[in-house]
């Protein structure tokens, strides 16, 4: 498309994106300070090249939500200082590298390309010899290993000292909530797609699992309507790589069967960790976290090796 094509007109005002959502003209105003040579043409490229996907509005306008505009700062930010073409960023997108730095979703670097001993996912398959430099090559699990042989070295934490930092696959907590509304706003989901996710159980609220049931406190006034859902800050995570996957297509509906197999997973390893939980000994809640650090992290690379297999006919 021409680069001096007429800019896409702003929708009337009866079909405006809701407040926290910007039309492509409203985005470049936003980020022309930024980058000065942005125009509205260069974002329709980038929509052509399938590195962004900004939601419609009812009458076809594109939206963007906080998500979207971060991942155009992001691609526009490696295109200004890093001269990476889009093949590379591209390339960097399917690793899921931007949603690491952006939102801090953590993304294995490294590793055996998908489908080989050792390997991850396809999107590490890639090469990593730009501007960043090559990241260290290390698996999952032999980093909690030498995380929990560094702890070894330092002396285990008495009985009051708390335990070292979250593990990756803990759910984030910064002690933000969301209602449906911000969740939409924060992660460029609609509120259908919401709504959606709540009900295959891939987003659980906050008041489905926190909120003590009615009556329970005598001294509390009736309410009259239950209280508008919640959602904690992992829970904005989750909707963030789901709107990842509805790029693809991939709804909730799709999802919930990642939701099934992740419970039945940690159900799993619940089991496995029993004997640990109900040794003796001043440690032995360390020591369950640990094991379970470990059993996530060979589950991870498990599925990835038997993914890599299932899929190998794309690549070979």
């Amino acid at each position: 498309m021409s680069a001096d094509a007429e800019p896409e007109p702003h929708p009337p005002s009866h079909l405006r994106a809701p407040v926290g959502r910007l039309s492509i003209g409203e985005v470049v105003a936003l980020l022309r300070p930024e980058f000065s040579d942005l125009t509205d043409s260069k974002i329709r490229f980038l929509e052509d090249r399938k590195l962004i996907s900004p939601a419609r509005t009812s009458g076809g306008y594109r939206s963007f939500g906080p998500h979207d505009i971060e991942v155009l700062r992001w691609i526009l930010s490696r295109q200004r200082d890093q001269y990476l073409p889009l093949s590379i960023i591209g390339e960097r997108i399917d690793r899921g590298e931007h949603l690491a730095d952006i939102w801090g979703i953590g993304v294995a670097d490294g590793g055996p390309p998908f489908g080989q001993a050792g390997g991850a996912c396809p999107s590490q398959a890639s090469d990593r010899d730009g501007p960043e430099g090559a990241a260290p090559e290390a698996a999952a699990g032999e980093a909690i290993v030498d995380d929990d042989a560094a702890g070894e070295a330092a002396g285990s934490p008495g009985p009051e000292s708390p335990v070292a930092a979250q593990p990756p696959w803990a759910a984030p907590d910064d002690g933000h909530t969301y209602s449906a509304a911000e969740l939409s706003a924060e992660s460029g989901l609609s509120l259908t797609e919401v709504a959606e996710l709540t009900e295959y159980g891939l987003l659980v609220p906050l008041t489905d699992v926190d909120t003590p049931p009615a009556g329970s406190d005598p001294q509390a006034p009736l309410a009259l309507e239950p209280p508008e859902p919640r959602y904690s800050s992992g829970a904005l995570l989750i909707a963030r790589i789901s709107r990842e996957f509805a790029t693809y297509g991939l709804q909730a509906r799709h999802l919930r069967v990642v939701r099934n197999a992740a419970a039945r997973d940690a159900a799993m390893f619940e089991q496995g960790i029993q004997p640990v939980i109900h040794a003796a000994g001043p440690t032995a809640a360390d020591d369950a976290r640990r094991s379970l650090g470990r059993l996530v992290a060979l589950c991870e690379r498990l599925r990835a090796q038997v993914m890599g297999e299932t899929l190998r006919r794309y690549w070979d």
